[in-house]
């Protein structure tokens, strides 16, 4: 194992996240575009000097605690008193991306690990890239595989993205009602994380506790290590944690969460192997262009029927497919400053409802095509 490249993998995405919001680069790329970048050139450039094992044990620590993190902020009870219309839209955006994923691996059915890909689509497309990475690993998906699968999500996503923040409100508007505002004040929400050392330090044991316990029960049922399982308990007990006040406003949590995740990226970005990334499938970008095309269509069609408003539906969509991280500028775009919190609250229940609803999905597929 190479102590020079798990400081190197440590420290940089510290310094990215210092970096984001000093430097416009940074913040209009992203962070976790850079790390995948920067892990897949030092693989192509550098692939003599990159530790394989180092980097899978990077990526195997890093997700566990990534997840419990992500959901301690989560205030679930919150969420379950908003607005029917909010649930119900963030329901068919789940709903509509299951069903293509089930549907749309059918006719692709000769496509190797089809059934994890489909997973981890339901994952990503509902919670974001930690749900991606947590189910791909849970179900011990290829390097490859995950590489290309996440390399074509970030196409898709960056289309769609750049369409809602230009004139997607506009198309929307065509079809879908007008936004009503509850209220006459306007809302003012900072999305900040502030630094304290202390939370940070107690949210971190606490997600290692919750790692330690979500082992010992796959241990306890299974004598062994059930990765499935494992995830099913860091799920539970993170959104279990957040119950409680206390843990739910330890601050940097969220942050502390992303920084895992970053690493993770970097780490996974670092294990591509070139010669066998060219020769996996094109079938599996034309997979993932039905099945996210297909699930927009359904997901705006599902809120036409249901007299749901356009911004209502654009950000329970944008909090499932992007995660909270992109809710605040596209909150902006839509000039609604009031969907902010619905849309942020929406996305941390995806970073716990994806993992169970994209294994659920991939068995169901694995079931189907075999």
């Amino acid at each position: 194992m190479s102590l020079i490249q798990i400081f190197l993998m440590v420290v940089f995405p510290i310094i990215l996240m210092w970096s984001q919001e000093r430097v416009a680069l940074v913040k209009t790329i992203g962070p976790v575009i850079i790390c995948y970048a920067v892990g897949i050139l030092s693989a192509l450039l550098f692939k003599s000097s990159v530790d394989i094992k180092t980097s899978e044990f990077l990526t195997e620590a890093t997700v566990p605690l990534a997840i419990p993190l992500m959901l301690f902020c989560l205030d679930l009870k919150a969420w379950i008193r908003l607005a029917p219309r909010t649930i119900i839209s963030f329901l068919f955006s789940l709903l509509s991306i299951s069903i293509c994923a089930i549907l749309f691996a059918i006719p692709f059915k000769g496509i190797p690990e089809l059934w994890k890909m489909a997973g981890m689509l339901v994952g990503v497309y509902t919670g974001g890239t930690p749900n991606m990475s947590a189910i791909g690993l849970s179900l011990d998906v290829s390097k490859e595989t995950f590489v290309i699968l996440n390399t074509s999500d970030i196409f898709l996503s960056s289309i769609y993205l750049f369409f809602i923040l230009g004139v997607g409100k506009k198309v929307f508007a065509k079809f879908l009602p007008a936004f009503e505002s509850k209220t006459n004040d306007v809302l003012e929400t900072q999305i900040s994380f502030e630094k304290c050392t202390r939370d940070m330090i107690l949210s971190l044991i606490l997600a290692i506790v919750i790692v330690a316990i979500s082992a010992g029960v796959s241990f306890l049922f299974f004598d062994k290590l059930e990765l499935p399982v494992v995830l099913l308990g860091l799920t539970a007990l993170g959104m279990f944690a957040s119950l409680n006040s206390k843990v739910r406003n330890l601050k940097g949590s969220f942050t502390m969460g992303e920084y895992f995740l970053y690493v993770f990226c970097l780490a996974i970005g670092s294990m591509t192997d070139l010669e066998k990334l060219l020769s996996i499938n094109p079938q599996i970008l034309i997979y993932c262009t039905v099945t996210f095309i297909g699930a927009l269509v359904i997901h705006f069609a599902l809120n036409k029927i249901a007299k749901i408003d356009a911004d209502t539906a654009v950000i329970t969509n944008v909090s499932a497919i992007y995660g909270p991280a992109f809710v605040p500028p596209v909150a902006k775009a839509l000039g609604n400053p009031e969907i902010i919190i619905s849309g942020l609250t929406c996305g941390l229940v995806g970073y716990g409802v994806g993992n169970y609803l994209g294994l659920a999905v991939a068995y169901i597929v694995k079931a189907i095509i075999s």
